[in-house]
């Protein structure tokens, strides 16, 4: 099975997001994945080099890039799952509901955060954020936030597996917030984990050994037939 992921706002090619994606890749295989494709970048993202495109992020650019990936899977004819972390997860659910992909079996939603917490960082703490998104290598200016869609009005209307975990130290998305996600949705198996404890929102490998496991079988093990 492959796994496609599907980056949040920052950069992957940032240090510190090479160790967060980099973690999943080398250990996805202990979970039964034969591949993961870490290949997928939103317009807004710094290059390898720390240089802007200069492109700012929005859902629309991001779901184009997207649309385009899912395009090329349907085409190799293979299942395959989509992990999302973070603003990854509004670019999924959106793709998702354009493209109707018939061999996406699984989305795996990590840390979503809540529409309000975008606004609070995006509009409201507009100046701070700017100054950490330079430092996590992204662009974005004011139309981000308005290019948002609420997962609360998407995610009902996906009709694939989803499963949603979020750690313990996540200062952007709570674990109550995905019970609520949960409570949404009546087409589709909706599996919420338990809280990771000890894991932020970037998890990585010099995290307690403990806290990464945890992460990794929450995210990537599979879920109990019928649980929701």
């Amino acid at each position: 099975m492959k796994l496609v992921i599907f980056p949040g706002s920052a950069s992957p090619n940032n240090s510190l997001y090479r160790g967060v994606y980099g973690l999943i890749q080398r250990r996805a295989s202990e979970f039964g994945y034969s591949e993961v494709d870490c290949s997928l970048r939103w317009p807004g993202h710094f290059d390898q080099n720390g240089k802007s495109d200069s492109n700012f992020i929005t859902l629309e650019g991001a779901v184009a890039e997207a649309g385009a990936k899912i395009a090329e899977l349907e085409r190799d004819g293979q299942p395959y799952h989509i992990l999302a972390r973070s603003f990854g997860n509004y670019v999924a659910a959106k793709t998702i509901l354009l493209a109707k992909p018939k061999l996406v079996q699984r989305l795996l939603l990590w840390a979503p955060p809540p529409y309000w917490v975008l606004w609070r960082m995006f509009v409201r703490d507009e100046r701070e954020t700017r100054q950490i998104a330079n430092e996590k290598w992204l662009a974005f200016d004011g139309s981000f936030f308005p290019s948002i869609i609420p997962l609360e009005t998407m995610l009902p209307q996906l009709e694939i597996e989803c499963v949603a975990a979020t750690g313990g130290a996540d200062k952007y998305c709570r674990f109550e917030y995905l019970v609520y996600l949960r409570s949404l949705v009546q087409r589709s198996p909706f599996i919420v984990r338990d809280e990771v404890s000890g894991a932020p929102h970037e998890v990585h490998e010099d995290l307690p050994p403990a806290v990464v496991d945890s992460y990794l079988k929450a995210l990537l093990a599979a879920p109990q037939s019928g649980v929701r």
